[in-house]
């Protein structure tokens, strides 16, 4: 009975802390800030890399680099983010923020982002599945 207590108490505890680490260090934040720096430093291939593998099915490298193009994603000079939001399960989550860029136009921009299972605890990672200007 003791272990069982013992082994309910550290799952609690767990749980608790991997709740704390989602809203104390903003995950999706750090990404879609990442994103937008490598892309506003012609850093296309590093971009590329945070996008989900169901994105870089759809989309080849220059179709992706002519949509952060077209879009003026590649002139972000800061963001002001609203919170992440997650799904009940923790597979897909969201964050939005105002993009200003370096001509002092701004846009609202949404990262969906899922989370792909590596298939070990380090393998884990969230990657941009879609990138919505709202307007």
């Amino acid at each position: 009975m003791k272990k069982i207590g013992i082994i309910a108490l550290i799952i609690i505890v767990l749980s608790t802390v991997g709740t704390l680490f989602f809203a104390l260090f903003p995950a999706l934040h750090v990404g879609a800030k990442s994103f937008l720096w490598s892309v506003s430093n012609d850093q296309y291939e590093t971009a590329y890399e945070f996008m989900s593998p169901n994105f870089q099915k759809a989309t080849s490298k220059d179709q992706f680099v002519k949509m952060v193009q077209r879009t003026g994603l590649d002139r972000y000079d800061s963001v002001e983010w609203e919170p992440d939001v997650f799904d009940p399960n923790k597979t897909q989550a969201h964050v939005q923020g105002m993009v200003k860029l370096d001509n002092g136009k701004r846009m609202m921009l949404r990262f969906d982002f899922i989370h792909i299972d590596g298939g070990s605890f380090l393998d884990q990672k969230w990657a941009i599945d879609k990138i919505t200007i709202l307007r």
